[in-house]
């Protein structure tokens, strides 16, 4: 449904965010300018990723065991739903029952279900 996708992305943005994610590329532009505004933004920035790392765990609670290795393996490190199948040995074809039964549960937490207050 569209509050699993809009859930599996809130979770997928604070994971990366919050720096638990894989990070591409490094941003030296900043280094040696000594300015308040530069110090602002990085204290909020240090802020932010502390808070969204706060939410992760959060939600990883919220989904109990296995069904957060399910949902960090698909939303946001892209596997295909038969390596999480086969990573975790479970059943063939399950994969996407329990997916669905992860993002209803990250749904609910982040109050993307219309009608539902946010956990957060």
């Amino acid at each position: 449904s569209a509050a699993q996708v809009e859930a599996g992305r809130h979770f997928a943005r604070d994971y990366m965010k919050g720096g638990l994610g894989y990070a591409a590329t490094q941003n030296y532009a900043a280094s040696g300018a000594d300015t308040s505004e530069r110090h602002s933004r990085m204290e909020n920035a240090v802020i932010s990723g502390i808070d969204r790392r706060k939410r992760v765990g959060e939600a990883i609670a919220c989904l109990g065991p296995g069904l957060d290795r399910a949902v960090i393996a698909v939303c946001c490190d892209n596997w295909s739903l038969d390596a999480v199948e086969r990573s975790e040995n479970w059943a063939k074809n399950s994969g996407k029952t329990i997916l669905i039964m992860a993002l209803d549960r990250l749904a609910h937490f982040y109050g993307t279900q219309p009608g539902v207050n946010t956990r957060r």
